[in-house]
């Protein structure tokens, strides 16, 4: 017997574009944690493959972009200026400045006792300043996991502590704040210096530019509105919103051979909303230590090259059967069977490389132009 319910057609995505896949899986793992509802999701081809929504009761299907709109946001709050943020902030970055230049050999244990004892005065002073930072931060954003700071690139010691604190408040029914954090990365893979977490290769601005991954996420929840959910969903982009952008719509190559004009003269598009249901979306992408290094679902590399890889699949499927169709073991192939595939209900796979564009400091991630494979 056919459920109650009925699909609807999301015609703004594009699975093509992972920016619209992204945006997608996004979409269903808001939906999916509003308890009222029932919610599964499938593609259909349309000139473009676009998402469709079986939701149960159908009476939420006009409601869906105001059911996102509260899930896309935790709280009303924000940390933008807060002066005494912004104040214990800087005095952590400078105790952390001073505890790194202290000599490796106090650290070892073979230095004299004022050393060790200076050592021992700053690692107290950081400890201190750390915890008065998040007390206050964790008050201030506008989604726990965002408590990290501007980047997810910290401390493990930081991110362990949170996740354990947001682990303690999950329950089954109520797991999106700690599984968004989980996939950021993992406290049991560092990098060799400073001892930061190796974070998702979906962190795609890192300071350049003076962007920020989670700086980005918290000022776009700032911004969305249900009117920018709705056009983002139902009708073509039309790229209107400036700056806020997590680099993952293909369009953000702005290369100057690739482009008409100067690149570095205009000021480059995107839509705020796809960017934070894109963001959302993540959760069910999960990073996991494997052999030393982090291994995030959808990501393989293929000489030397880094591709991300994602399936459209045509049944109606629940959040949790989608994030294990994602992580189906063909797609990391170079060359997926494509046969075996179909057989799973997997009708297309678009691939698309995560490039590096630049020199220095200032280079800039971007994805390529996706392609079926």
């Amino acid at each position: 017997m056919a459920s109650e319910g009925r699909d609807l057609v999301l015609r703004g995505l594009d699975g093509s574009n992972p920016l619209g896949f992204l945006a997608a899986i996004g979409v269903l793992a808001i939906a999916s944690d509003e308890e009222s509802i029932r919610v599964r999701m499938g593609w259909t081809e349309e000139e473009a493959w676009h998402p469709f929504l079986h939701i149960n009761p159908d009476s939420c299907t006009d409601r869906l972009p105001e059911i996102l709109l509260t899930g896309l946001k935790a709280t009303k709050r924000t940390s933008r200026g807060n002066p005494d943020e912004v104040k214990l902030r800087d005095e952590l970055q400078e105790a952390r400045r001073r505890l790194r230049s202290v000599p490796k050999a106090a650290r070892k244990n073979e230095s004299t006792p004022e050393k060790k004892e200076l050592l021992a005065s700053l690692q107290t002073e950081v400890e201190s300043k750390r915890e008065a930072w998040l007390s206050i931060r964790r008050n201030l954003v506008n989604s726990p996991e965002l408590a990290l700071g501007n980047t997810a690139a910290v401390p493990s010691e930081e991110f362990r502590e949170l996740v354990m604190e947001l682990a303690g408040d999950a329950s089954p029914r109520k797991r999106s704040f700690i599984d968004t954090i989980t996939n950021f990365g993992c406290d049991a893979c560092t990098e060799k210096t400073g001892g930061m977490i190796r974070t998702t290769p979906f962190c795609f601005i890192t300071g350049s530019g003076h962007q920020y991954f989670l700086k980005t996420a918290n000022d776009l929840m700032e911004k969305v509105d249900v009117g920018q959910i709705r056009r983002c969903l139902y009708e073509a982009w039309t790229y209107e919103d400036e700056q806020l952008s997590m680099r993952w719509d293909p369009t953000e190559d702005r290369r100057y051979a690739l482009m008409w004009k100067n690149p570095s003269t205009e000021k480059g598009k995107t839509v705020w909303a796809a960017n934070l249901l894109a963001y959302r979306g993540l959760r069910l992408l999960a990073s996991v230590p494997m052999e030393g290094r982090l291994e995030t679902t959808g990501f393989v590399l293929i000489e030397g090259r880094q591709f991300f890889t994602w399936p459209i699949w045509n049944a109606a499927l629940t959040s949790d059967t989608v994030r294990s169709v994602l992580s189906i073991r063909e797609l990391r192939d170079r060359n997926p069977d494509r046969e075996r595939l179909s057989k799973m209900g997997i009708a297309e796979v678009f691939r698309s490389e995560r490039m590096k564009v630049g020199l220095g400091s200032q280079y800039k991630v971007n994805f390529s132009q996706a392609g079926p494979v």
